[in-house]
């Protein structure tokens, strides 16, 4: 186990329901306007989720890199990438698609994978409550086309701008880190990729990268990794697999 790591593995659920390809619907709306659609939707939900009103609400875009030596089961989602492939072999869309995915890992992520961390400050972070859909972290994290913003009017409260931060990851895969204006630190990493098989097992598309083999995000301070705590309220969100 790598003690940076801290035991991070992907988890992927057995699928027993509708196969799902790897379209994304709700990303139709940011593929023109990547950059832009990443940018509004990141500082409107920042600016909604203001935790002082008298101070501005600070959000920061910079770029980093985790190393495979240190993070090696976050790289094991090539592995889930070849399941897409493997099951899909048939259609020929859905496995250039794959293929140029995983291209990236034999030359240029090879060792080491970009991201994109886009940051906040001022914020009040994204609480999370076991079994409360309610919550601001479960609404981004966990569920598609649901906001969880506490005011019906904030900008972007239907929940389809969260598709924004995938659209620039070549791995449709992120990590998010959070600490609460109470100190409650969660994080937990999500890739939506297809219907894929994986160890012989038919998967689901939704995978999440935690300690907790898929439940809920990790929480305890000592499990996450140094470079991705939160050291003050606010949220980190990394779109691994930056493509500029």
């Amino acid at each position: 186990m790598s003690t940076t790591e801290r035991d991070l593995r992907w988890t992927f659920d057995p699928h027993t329901g509708r196969e799902e390809g790897p379209s994304d619907a709700l990303g139709q709306n940011f593929k023109t306007r990547i950059y832009a659609s990443l940018l509004r939707e990141a500082v409107q939900n920042s600016l909604d989720v203001a935790a002082h009103p008298n101070l501005p609400v600070i959000v920061t875009f910079s770029f980093g890199k985790i190393r495979k030596i240190d993070f090696p089961n976050f790289f094991d989602i090539q592995e889930h990438l070849q399941g897409c492939i493997d099951y899909w072999r048939r259609n020929q869309t859905i496995v250039e698609q794959y293929n140029d995915m995983l291209s990236c890992f034999n030359s240029d992520y090879n060792t080491e994978l970009p991201y994109l961390k886009v940051s906040d400050r001022n914020t009040t972070g994204m609480d999370y409550v076991e079994g409360d859909n309610t919550t601001a972290f479960y609404g981004f994290v966990r569920s598609a086309k649901i906001s969880n913003k506490p005011d019906a009017g904030s900008g972007g409260s239907h929940g389809y701008g969260k598709a924004a931060y995938l659209q620039p990851s070549l791995l449709k895969s992120l990590i998010i880190s959070t600490m609460t204006t109470e100190g409650k630190l969660f994080f937990e990493g999500e890739s939506i990729q297809c219907t894929h098989m994986f160890n012989g097992e038919k998967k689901t598309s939704v995978g999440y990268y935690d300690n907790t083999n898929g439940i809920g995000p990790v929480s305890e301070p000592e499990l996450i990794p140094s470079r991705f705590a939160r050291t003050e309220p606010g949220t980190d969100f990394y779109i691994m697999g930056f493509a500029p």
